[in-house]
């Protein structure tokens, strides 16, 4: 949005957002600040795998959620998919968390839902999604109650009630489709072989195609060790 606008926008979400900043300061004091980049930085490179057992305790709030709302399936796939990103990429990362995005927000005039979790221990909400209402009062403002930061695993189903009612407040469903498919995305849909697919396309989708896998395998893959 800073760089491009909302030109091809219909929408906003922010969910567990850092914006406005996330950096320290005397309105933001759970923030982080330059020495807490570099502690991160440093934890990544003596056991990067270590921190990450660490990060998802804490994204997912597994003292509270484990076995409950999340299973330990889950909890190793979100940990396998963070083992295999790129090392340079996860170390470089934490610099990112001291930007600025106030003037970004600023430029957005397209409706904006924003939520956050109650208990994110990663962005807490008084830092960050109530700072975040503050500076864009215009957007519609749900807090998910006990939600951690990760709350799309576990509080899915109040994350979806407030994202299908934003979605059907501007993006209605045609007459006669039905009311228990996805509702579409409010950003523009790809592609494919027999032509862009639209807004009427999208719904005229069979209902099997939600519960199908990929059946194929990725092509290539990359692996790289700690």
């Amino acid at each position: 949005v800073g760089r491009y606008g909302t030109g091809r926008l219909k929408g906003l979400v922010f969910i567990e957002s850092l914006a406005p900043s996330f950096a320290k300061s005397a309105g933001n004091p759970t923030g982080v600040d330059q020495a807490g980049v570099r502690g991160v930085q440093q934890a990544i490179l003596d056991d990067r795998f270590a921190w990450l057992t660490g990060l998802v305790a804490d994204f997912l709030n597994l003292d509270d959620y484990l076995g409950k709302r999340v299973s330990e399936e889950t909890v190793r796939a979100i940990w396998d998919a963070g083992a295999d990103a790129s090392v340079y990429a996860t170390w470089a990362c934490p610099p990112g968390w001291l930007d600025d995005f106030a003037a970004d927000i600023e430029g957005i005039d397209v409706p904006t839902l924003i939520l956050h979790g109650t208990a994110d221990r990663i962005l807490p909400i008084d830092g960050q999604g109530r700072r975040l209402h503050a500076a864009l009062p215009s957007a519609q403002y749900a807090e998910i109650e006990g939600g951690p930061h990760v709350m799309c695993v576990t509080h899915a189903a109040e994350r979806n009630r407030d994202l299908l009612a934003l979605l059907e407040k501007y993006i209605p469903a045609p007459p006669g489709t039905g009311i228990d498919r996805p509702k579409p995305s409010a950003f523009p849909l790809s592609g494919g072989p027999s032509g862009p697919l639209t807004q009427a396309s999208f719904w005229n989708l069979p209902p099997t195609i939600w519960q199908t896998p990929p059946r194929n395998p990725p092509t290539c893959m990359t692996l790289e060790s700690n």
